[in-house]
């Protein structure tokens, strides 16, 4: 994430200091390492301050929280931004530590939430998301919630779900987002079934059947399941009628090892016009998954049973 002031072009990755990175917009990007970047823009906290440059990293293999290294980089300090960048992609470790005059890491426990407000890519998020953030921003500026921080974002995919976000640690994507599920999200709601409608899957976890799986997780362990490391584990493939079994554990807080099994077919089809384009020539439709059965596995500690 690098705080780049707007107004955008529809593809962020032709912005500056990621067009520099490879000399080309690409959705993401592969490091020296295997591990896989998604360049994202933020509109600035602060212009004055200088530049923020923000690395959402993940703290280990498979799903999960991730780790945040924070840098404020100088007013108009483009060089150094691609230089920092470039070193994060090539996992250059010696290159990232001359930066460390720049580290300026949040609180531990800060959360990040990146509001989709990117009119210029997708005109759903530009309306409803810049709608949202507005609301939302003047609810915090009445009642603050503490380590909390609201960014106007680049595309977070998926004009469908809008308004749409990612929040940070946990690395998880929102859909269908309203003032109240929004700050909800910020104040942690201990009653994980008042959001579990807006969760649209955990950015690490691959396939849309996992995606469900681990949002159930989340229905019955609550924020604890999402601060915690997971395993996912396709049990059965998807049948003639689209059903896949998936079983999603983890190890929370005091090690007490639980999960949840979930059986997840496709409910049906909807159609998916572009957002803002009136009687286009096509319009593709996607599949819309469902939970059929749920059963949690529970455990003290040790294996799951």
């Amino acid at each position: 994430m690098v705080e780049i002031p707007g107004p955008w072009p529809s593809d962020i990755g032709e912005a500056e200091p990621f067009r520099s990175l490879r000399g080309t917009a690409q959705a993401t990007m592969t490091g020296a390492d295997g591990r896989i970047w998604r360049p994202q823009g933020v509109l600035p906290s602060d212009p004055t301050a200088g530049v923020r440059v923000m690395a959402h990293e993940l703290a280990h293999s498979g799903v999960g929280p991730f780790e945040l290294r924070e840098w404020l980089l100088p007013p108009g300090s483009h060089e150094q931004q691609v230089r920092l960048c470039m070193a994060l992609l090539d996992a250059d470790d010696a290159a990232v530590a001359r930066f460390s005059a720049y580290r300026d890491d949040p609180a531990p426990g800060t959360v990040d939430f990146l509001c989709c407000t990117h009119g210029t890519r997708d005109v759903c998020c530009g309306g409803s998301g810049t709608s949202l953030h507005a609301a939302v921003a003047s609810a915090l500026r009445a009642q603050p919630v503490g380590g909390f921080r609201l960014w106007r974002s680049s595309h977070a995919g998926g004009h469908r779900f809008a308004p749409t976000g990612i929040s940070f640690p946990e690395g998880v994507s929102w859909s269908h987002l309203g003032a109240d599920s929004l700050l909800a999200v910020a104040r942690r709601d201990p009653a994980p079934e008042r959001l579990a409608g807006n969760v649209r899957g955990a950015v690490c976890v691959r396939g849309p059947h996992a995606q469900v799986a681990d949002r159930e997780g989340f229905r019955l362990y609550g924020w604890d399941w999402f601060a915690s490391p997971r395993e996912v584990t396709l049990v059965s493939e998807a049948t003639d009628a689209g059903a896949t079994t998936v079983e999603v554990s983890a190890v929370l807080l005091g090690d007490r090892r639980v999960g949840v099994r979930v059986v997840v077919e496709t409910a049906g089809r909807i159609p998916q016009p572009p957002c803002g384009i009136a009687d286009p020539p096509e319009v593709p439709e996607e599949p819309v998954w469902r939970v059929a059965e749920s059963a949690p596995l529970h455990s003290s500690g040790g294996a799951a049973q």
